[in-house]
């Protein structure tokens, strides 16, 4: 028999018996008997919020009784570690919330950062169902996970209350992005090739036109492009449904699967739970309903419009990056900000430009920085990568970036820059060198692609078509510098003063001040050298099957760029 996950949703418990309830005993007897002696082994529970109706402790003290009472070993004999307690809109308590706020202790505006308030009630039913040996981290994104290699399957406990507080411009879904972006990585890492689900409240897809639903779900999308094919498992809108959207890698598909409330009385639908079977990387869903709720109840299956056939999560081998998009050279004038660079009297304003970001502000909030084996080529093969696309590509960092290669080449040059040339080495150095050169006032070239031998002789005839003495090198990351050096060897190249700038320098630290020793021509700056990053031993033609964690995929594997 396969394992299967019972999935259900806006219990509500009431502070006080309630005709917009079923919870009396029979009820809950009825409920009970019917899915154990359904055709699954129930192995996992996933209860996705609105557990209490007011976040009122006697209100948990009843939930706590049913859920101990269902999973106990006489009815589904289910492990507590393979269990999970999503907090709804309803597990906030208000009434201490206002309370707090009326202290003088928060203001409307941040009041739904006091989160050891809101979840107070939440957090002791949630410490009382584990026996204190778990605490509900309301700081995380994702605070809890059931991991089991038998079913080869994680399911991620997300807070999509992040926002909610007792204003009604905060009755919102929002998950912490920074959190989740931190422990996505590190699941990604752990179980690449598991099945993946996650579970919350608020339901990301807008069946019902709620603004209420998950306010920031695009910006979290993206975040798990990488994760799919994925399982979301929501309640909240009190229906069941089960739709699918595929990602923009083809055939891999998020799979949206909503519980309707297992107890309150609704008019447009009726009582309902979720069973999930799986088997092996297939998972079924069956959608359960009670008929006849005011005269004989009976649960039964229910069979909606939309397709409930068996839907897939199963993993790629390895997993490619998004491609850099190409930055469309002849288009470059015309992106750029005229009004800056129109004289270079206005150039100067750029020193007066204040920020307190750093590129590695912009690197940790954007999760720019990507973990993992890279193999894209002979020459580039490395255990991280960072995203420079993203830097400069949007206005708030390109500024910052711009702002500091312009005060480091300033003062290497001493604002000097007759019979000088800037060349950009790469399409994202391009942005910043187009800017640069406008601001400095000298000629500028850039290479397309740095491995590529015959960009190097174009760029060492251009420089000896010209008089120039200084050579000002724009490179995005530096680790050994091996194709600078190709570079550096060339007769036109070598009586030049060469001024090597570059966005990163990831290499050994100690290694940095002897990096380009032999050439008494050159001197070198980096922006940032925060960021190491180990280049793989095994580079070079023929060499990829040599590398042991390529070979036996010991990490997340980028083989195209």
């Amino acid at each position: 028999m396969s394992s299967a996950i019972l999935h259900i949703s806006d219990l509500h418990f009431p502070l006080e018996d309630n005709n917009n309830y079923r919870i009396n005993n029979s009820f809950k007897t009825l409920f009970i008997e019917y899915v154990k002696n359904l055709k699954h082994e129930i192995k996992y529970l996933v209860v996705t919020g609105d557990i209490s109706n007011e976040s009122a402790p006697k209100e948990y003290d009843n939930a706590l009784n049913f859920l101990s009472d269902l999973i106990s070993e006489e009815n589904l004999n289910i492990n507590k570690n393979n269990i999970l307690l999503c907090p709804g809109n309803h597990d906030i308590s208000q009434t201490d919330l206002s309370i707090h706020r009326r202290g003088g202790n928060c203001n409307s505006s941040n009041e739904y950062l006091s989160h050891s308030i809101k979840f107070k009630h939440f957090n002791k039913f949630y410490s009382d169902f584990f026996e204190n040996k778990k605490e509900f981290d309301c700081e995380k994104a994702i605070f809890d996970k059931i991991v089991n290699p038998d079913d080869s399957i994680i399911i991620c406990g997300l807070n999509s209350c992040f926002r909610e507080s007792s204003q009604k411009c905060d009755h919102i879904g929002y998950i912490e992005e920074n959190s989740f972006e931190e422990d996505l990585q590190k699941i990604s890492k752990e179980y690449p090739t598991y099945l993946k689900l996650l579970a919350l409240h608020h339901n990301p897809k807008d069946f019902k036109a709620e603004k209420q639903n998950l306010e920031n779900w695009n910006t979290i999308k993206q975040k798990l492009n990488h994760w799919t094919p994925y399982a979301i498992l929501s309640g909240h809108i009190h229906g069941s449904d089960k739709k699918s959207e595929f990602s923009p890698q083809e055939g891999e598909s998020c799979i949206f699967l909503s519980a309707g409330s297992l107890f309150q009385k609704v008019t447009q639908s009726t009582n309902m739970f979720n069973i999930y079977s799986i088997n092996r990387d297939k998972i079924t869903p069956t959608i359960y309903e009670l008929r006849h709720p005011d005269d004989t109840p009976q649960w039964d299956t229910y069979s909606p419009q939309n397709n409930l056939q068996p839907f897939s999560l199963q993993k790629t081998k390895s997993i490619n990056p998004p491609p850099i998009q190409g930055i469309n050279i002849s288009n470059i004038e015309q992106n750029l900000d005229n009004k800056l660079y129109n004289t270079k009297e206005q150039s100067k304003n750029i020193e007066n430009i204040k920020t307190d970001k750093s590129i590695i502000n912009f690197i940790r909030e954007r999760n720019l920085f990507k973990s993992g084996h890279f193999h894209w080529n002979n020459g580039f093969r490395s255990h991280g990568f960072i995203d420079i696309n993203n830097l400069v590509s949007r206005k708030d960092s390109l500024e910052v970036i711009t702002e500091q290669f312009y005060k480091q080449i300033s003062l290497k040059n001493e604002n000097n820059f007759i019979d000088t040339i800037m060349i950009a080495v790469g399409i994202e150095c391009n942005v910043i060198g187009a800017r640069l050169s406008a601001l400095f006032d000298c000629k500028y070239s850039f290479i397309p692609e740095p491995t590529k031998d015959e960009h190097f002789t174009n760029i060492e005839t251009k420089i000896n078509s010209g008089d120039y003495q200084n050579i000002i090198l724009l490179k995005d990351i530096i680790f050994k510098a091996d194709h600078l050096k190709d570079l550096l060897e060339k007769e036109g190249i070598k009586n030049k003063n060469v001024c090597i700038v570059s966005f990163f320098y990831c290499g050994v630290k100690n290694e940095k001040e002897n990096i380009f020793s032999e050439y008494t021509n050159v001197s070198f700056i980096s922006i940032c050298d925060d960021i190491t990053i180990n280049q793989c031993n095994y580079s070079g033609n023929d060499n990829q099957n040599k590398c042991p964690i390529y070979t036996h995929k010991l990490e997340t594997i980028y083989d195209e760029c």
